[in-house]
């Protein structure tokens, strides 16, 4: 008697983070970037209450963030909670697939990325 057993595991599934390398020939990769660099303080932007699949979390949710809270400082690290998350444990809801097989659920906007690099921000993130 015997018996067989399999593991089976997507990459990029979870929480992680990208490399430069990633996206950017020469660009540095996770082994490149030192610990400290990797520490930094947050800022959670809030927008669960109104993000839908194809929310834009924008540079007026920031600006409300800001008028709430103060400036984001520079080298921050500024996470958009939009409550997706919720979805976490059933991945079909979580990709969301329309009809055309691509997935929605809610991200930051160009315009809102182009605004947080302003404020010289060490990354961003999103559940």
């Amino acid at each position: 008697m015997f018996r067989v057993q399999q593991v089976k595991m997507h990459a990029g599934a979870g929480t992680h983070m990208d490399a430069p390398s990633h996206r950017i020939e020469g660009g540095k990769s996770i082994a490149d970037i030192p610990l400290e660099q990797l520490i930094a303080p947050s800022c959670v932007i809030d927008v669960s209450k109104k993000a839908d699949a194809d929310y834009a979390i924008s540079v007026a949710d920031i600006e409300q963030y800001e008028g709430d809270y103060g400036k984001i400082p520079p080298g921050a690290l500024v996470i958009g909670y939009t409550g997706w998350s919720r979805f976490w444990s059933d991945p079909e809801a979580y990709r969301n697939l329309d009809g055309k097989g691509q997935m929605h659920f809610p991200a930051f906007s160009g315009k809102a990325a182009e605004f947080l690099l302003q404020r010289e921000i060490a990354g961003i993130a999103i559940d």
